[in-house]
């Protein structure tokens, strides 16, 4: 029973393929209706063949059907198809590109034209035809990774923003997309682009915690300290145990040298929740570094006895300690 409906799908498949590459014929004679037969049976039996990859049997079948049918799409494309399979991809192209010609709107056509440029190592002429795919099809996620593969491999920067802005608009700024063109917009340090984008990011989503972390990111690569530190409260206000941007917060006010505000963000952190042991290690590092040293062994006591920053807190007491020249508690720690 499958067989028998394989078999149909594919007739019903080579009939489309055959009359979209002719031309209306006016007269029809007993040969020319004979010869689409002969044609439609050895793509069947190709196909059969296929469905067990056999490809190269295959081939003979379709090669067969094609002096029936020389100007079939479907059998072309089938050929072409095949010798990619069987890694002839010059071969390939040469029918794919004849296959084209009957159905120049042929994904699949258009798809194993750059799969067998692609194979060829020729990157411009695969690029080309998977931007022409796309042009039909703007959603094939298939095709938008092999276009950022080869954008990035050829250089091609502006194209690849266009892309990416493309997909990053698609998504209404909320999904992944966003953050891909974000990260490539840094990367080619366009931050004045990079921040208009995080805010458009933070207006489409103001509550969605991560939109202001990486708006902190961006503002402390463009020196704004002052803007990068309101973003990250903000993000913790909406996700308090964004451990991450609870790190960026506390390396950005370690390289300012802002020792006092940094108890001042990481205590009210811990005031809210004392079982939140980064944070509270944090804290405890911000009082050594005010040379508090019994607030820092106050904050930090806790962590001693059983916590993930155990061994963490451990040196940190032993720091404390031999800044106190309690010598004896320093070794122990």
């Amino acid at each position: 029973m499958k067989l028998r409906r394989l078999t149909y799908i594919l007739t019903v498949l080579l009939i489309a393929g055959c009359s979209s590459s002719k031309q209306i014929v006016q007269q029809t004679t007993p040969k020319q209706t004979q010869t689409p037969q002969k044609a439609v049976e050895h793509y069947l039996a190709g196909s059969l063949q296929d469905f067990q990859e056999h490809y190269k049997e295959a081939l003979l079948e379709y090669y067969k059907a094609l002096l029936y049918d020389s100007t079939s799409a479907q059998i072309l494309k089938a050929i072409g198809r095949d010798l990619i399979r069987m890694q002839q991809n010059e071969s390939a192209i040469e029918y794919l590109k004849r296959a084209l010609k009957y159905n120049s709107e042929d994904k699949e056509i258009i798809y194993y034209l750059a799969e067998a440029y692609y194979n060829q190592k020729d990157k411009e002429k695969a690029l080309q035809y998977f931007e022409r795919f796309h042009a039909l099809d703007p959603y094939n996620s298939m095709v938008h990774s092999n276009l950022i593969y080869l954008y990035s491999q050829l250089g091609k920067e502006e194209k690849l923003i266009a892309l990416r802005k493309e997909l990053a608009e698609a998504s209404g700024y909320q999904s992944e997309s966003a953050y891909q063109l974000l990260n490539l917009y840094v990367k080619l340090d366009r931050l004045i682009k990079a921040r208009q984008l995080a805010q458009k990011m933070i207006d489409e989503e103001p509550d969605y915690y991560k939109n202001w972390a990486v708006y902190g990111n961006v503002l402390e690569l463009d020196d704004d300290t002052t803007g990068a530190i309101t973003a990250y409260k903000k993000a913790l206000e909406l996700e308090p145990n964004a451990e991450e941007t609870l790190t960026d917060l506390y390396f950005l006010y370690a390289r300012s040298g802002n020792w006092q505000a940094l108890v001042e963000t990481f205590g009210e952190i811990v005031a809210k929740d004392s079982t939140y042991d980064r944070a509270r290690l944090l804290l405890a590092e911000g009082y050594f570094n005010l040379e508090n040293y019994e607030k820092a062994q106050q904050t930090v006591q806790p962590l001693l006895k059983d916590s993930e920053f155990k061994q963490q807190a451990y040196l940190l007491s032993g720091r404390i300690a031999a800044n106190e020249n309690r010598l004896e508690d320093a070794r122990a720690n």
